[in-house]
């Protein structure tokens, strides 16, 4: 017998197509209570606005896990047709499935409140604009549609890098109505924020795809391969987060103007803070972990991962902070 053949169930028990459902409500519900605590008024004066933070919230997540599913999908020896790919397309699938719902869910929410919506959707080249934000909204939607009818037919490596690209070119409604504003050219201000948050979301996704697929890409035997090539990805995801990330800042405002808000700047600061713990501890983990995959198994993954997920969670939080106040 293979030891590839007990892999399936092992894959089906971890990462059924409902586990991106329940992180999804998990995510929801803790948006919507921290969002009501922070501000009561939200809850009294306007419940449609909680749902609408909870509801683009989880369409970032869904947009995050969608792409990083895919990331997983190549970081398999073999690419697709890895014996252990399978549960990874289904769990693409399921990711841009809600995606796709969770951003008609967003379009139909900001059509029933155009003023809560505007007033509430970031500072985007194209944010106070409602029309332009809903055409963005439909293109997103028929582009999350599309990645979710062609995640079921991914047979090779290529066939998944053109899932890729339909995927990142997803997130550009979101980052022309959601993300904040540039004094310089709208496509240069689009293209830098564009490949920030792609950087983000291939890093953090497929980091979050690797522990939810962990114990069946280790039941497969490929878990340490698929790990150590993510770890190749994150290395140049984080030099270009770091690096997307300064020319997002000079794009956006001046030196003075970052010195004349403090809010601002602390905020900032603590984003620059946490990318640097992430580097020290993408250092240690490439030096200390690593070496151990092999004999410690997903265990030691999944305990190290968590940690730098929470960091990531915090560093998202932050930006969406930032991007209301930029």
């Amino acid at each position: 017998m293979s030891v590839l053949s007990p892999s399936v169930p092992a894959l089906r028990k971890l990462a059924p197509a409902r586990a991106p459902a329940i992180v999804l409500a998990v995510v929801a519900a803790g948006t919507t209570v921290s969002s009501a605590l922070t501000d009561p008024s939200h809850g009294a004066d306007s419940p449609l606005l909680l749902a609408l933070l909870a509801v683009r919230t989880t369409t970032t997540l869904a947009a995050l896990g969608t792409i990083g599913s895919i990331v997983v999908l190549l970081c398999l020896p073999g690419g697709p047709a890895s014996p252990a790919a399978a549960p990874v397309t289904r769990s693409a699938a399921a990711w841009a499935g809600w995606w796709t719902l969770l951003l008609t869910a967003t379009f139909a929410a900001e059509a029933l409140d155009p003023a809560t919506a505007v007033a509430h959707g970031g500072l985007g080249p194209d944010a106070g604009d409602l029309d332009t934000r809903l055409r963005w909204l439909v293109a997103g939607v028929v582009l999350a549609a599309a990645t979710r009818i062609l995640s079921r037919s991914v047979r090779g490596v290529v066939d998944a890098w053109i899932l890729l690209a339909v995927a990142a070119a997803g997130l550009v409604p979101a980052t022309v109505t959601g993300h904040a504003a540039g004094g310089g050219s709208f496509w240069l201000v689009v293209g830098v924020l564009l490949l920030h948050v792609l950087a983000v979301c291939v890093w953090a996704g497929a980091l979050l795809g690797l522990v939810m697929h962990a114990r069946g890409l280790w039941a497969a035997g490929v878990g340490v391969q698929a790990v150590s090539q993510f770890s190749r990805v994150a290395l140049v995801c984080y030099v270009g987060v770091a690096a997307s990330g300064v020319a997002t800042v000079f794009t956006q405002s001046t030196l003075d103007e970052l010195f004349e808000s403090p809010a601002h700047l602390a905020l900032l600061a603590a984003k620059v803070g946490i990318l640097a713990l992430l580097g020290l501890a993408g250092f240690a983990q490439r030096r200390a972990v690593l070496p151990h995959l092999a004999t410690r198994g997903p265990v030691l993954l999944v305990l190290v991962a968590a940690g730098e997920l929470v960091l990531m969670a915090t560093a998202l939080g932050l930006a969406v902070t930032l991007t209301h106040t930029a």
